[in-house]
């Protein structure tokens, strides 16, 4: 006998990084395995060695490799934010509480699917409702729809599992709020609308609520998103976001292979656009940082007006015109878009 039980030793992994998918193999029957696990609380594909027959392995492999991308996934997509709310410093200490806790605590909760089926379903119809409120600047009774109120700008006291209720309400505000922002509606009136149910009403700090949320509202889309608050707005609101990240990491690629390629040239250009260049320890080389689609046009101007070749910065600001463009046939209604690529032709001109 093994010194320690399969039971065991799959509950002790779990507890090692949560974010693993777990996989039984037994010769055990299917049913009786699930019972088992079931009882321990843990999230565990199962299979049984009878289920392999007849071309069952292909099945197995095939559920395998899906895991693989789906963990791959989520791990990817995992908070980058350090907070739910602003930092609460008491001399000189940060009392605080990270946002990954909580969002490994849900990842894991035994009923996570049932959950995640029941925000999507509510994120859909108050969305559906606020983005018509939007359009026609009216207000609506939210509480009507549902009752979203109340954790909004709560405090997260670092006990995950005491207020999974508000951590669920905060997760549903978040994509509500981006799908909003995405539909090209200003922020303020998305804060006011699901703040105060009344888009009109007074803004005194709009960066707080979305402290509380963890927010970073100019730089989260399409990065920073949870794998799911991708799948909602790819799979339920119809938004092509995984489309739009794929042409924002092809911008940043080739922002990435141009600077290189100058600094490769003219290594001095290095210290002068240092604050957009991160240095990569695994390939020893300097590559420009990650910016937020709203903020491309700042970072690209600095860039290119250190590059010594004109030829250089007209090539890369020709290539991220054309890649802005189809970013923003897809989200016509965000202005920022729009207004990035009138900020690039301008600054393309002024270098002719």
């Amino acid at each position: 006998m093994q010194s320690k039980q399969g039971y065991d030793f799959i509950l002790w992994i779990s507890k090692q990084y949560r974010h693993n998918a777990l996989v039984a193999l037994s010769g055990l029957s299917k049913w009786f395995l699930l019972e088992s696990f079931r009882k321990y609380s843990i999230g565990v594909k199962v299979y049984s060695k009878n289920g392999l027959l007849g071309g069952g392995t292909s099945l197995f492999a095939d559920d395998l490799e899906y895991l693989g991308s789906q963990y791959n996934d989520i791990v990817n997509n995992q908070p980058t934010a350090t907070f739910w709310h602003n930092p609460n410093i008491k001399k000189g200490v940060v009392v605080s509480h990270e946002l990954i806790k909580y969002y490994v605590y849900h990842r894991n909760y035994k009923d996570y699917l049932n959950v995640e089926d029941r925000i999507n379903r509510d994120a859909e119809k108050v969305a559906r409702e606020a983005e018509f409120a939007l359009d026609k600047s009216s207000n609506f009774n939210l509480g009507a729809a549902l009752s979203i109120y109340g954790g909004m700008t709560t405090n997260m006291k670092g006990n995950p599992e005491k207020e999974y209720e508000i951590f669920c309400k905060k997760l549903l505000q978040r994509r509500i709020f981006f799908y909003l922002q995405i539909k090209g509606f200003n922020k303020e009136a998305i804060v006011m609308l699901l703040q105060k149910g009344d888009m009109r009403a007074k803004v005194n700090d709009i960066g707080q609520p979305l402290l509380y949320l963890a927010i970073e509202s100019e730089s989260d889309l399409p990065h920073h998103l949870l794998a799911e608050e991708k799948h909602f707005l790819q799979n339920i609101m119809h938004i092509p976001i995984y489309q739009i990240s794929e042409l924002t990491n092809q911008a940043h690629v080739i922002i990435n292979k141009v600077v290189n390629r100058q600094i490769q040239a003219y290594p001095e250009i290095a210290d002068k656009i240092n604050n957009y260049l991160v240095f990569d320890e695994n390939s020893k080389t300097l590559y420009a940082q990650s910016v937020s689609l709203f903020d491309a046009h700042v970072m690209i101007k600095n860039i290119v007006n250190n590059f010594p070749s004109q030829e250089a910065a007209l090539s890369l600001i020709a290539q991220l015109i054309d890649i802005f463009k189809d970013i923003h046939s897809i989200m016509p209604r965000l202005d920022s878009i729009g207004h990035t690529i009138e900020k690039l032709t301008e600054l393309k001109r002024k270098i002719r």
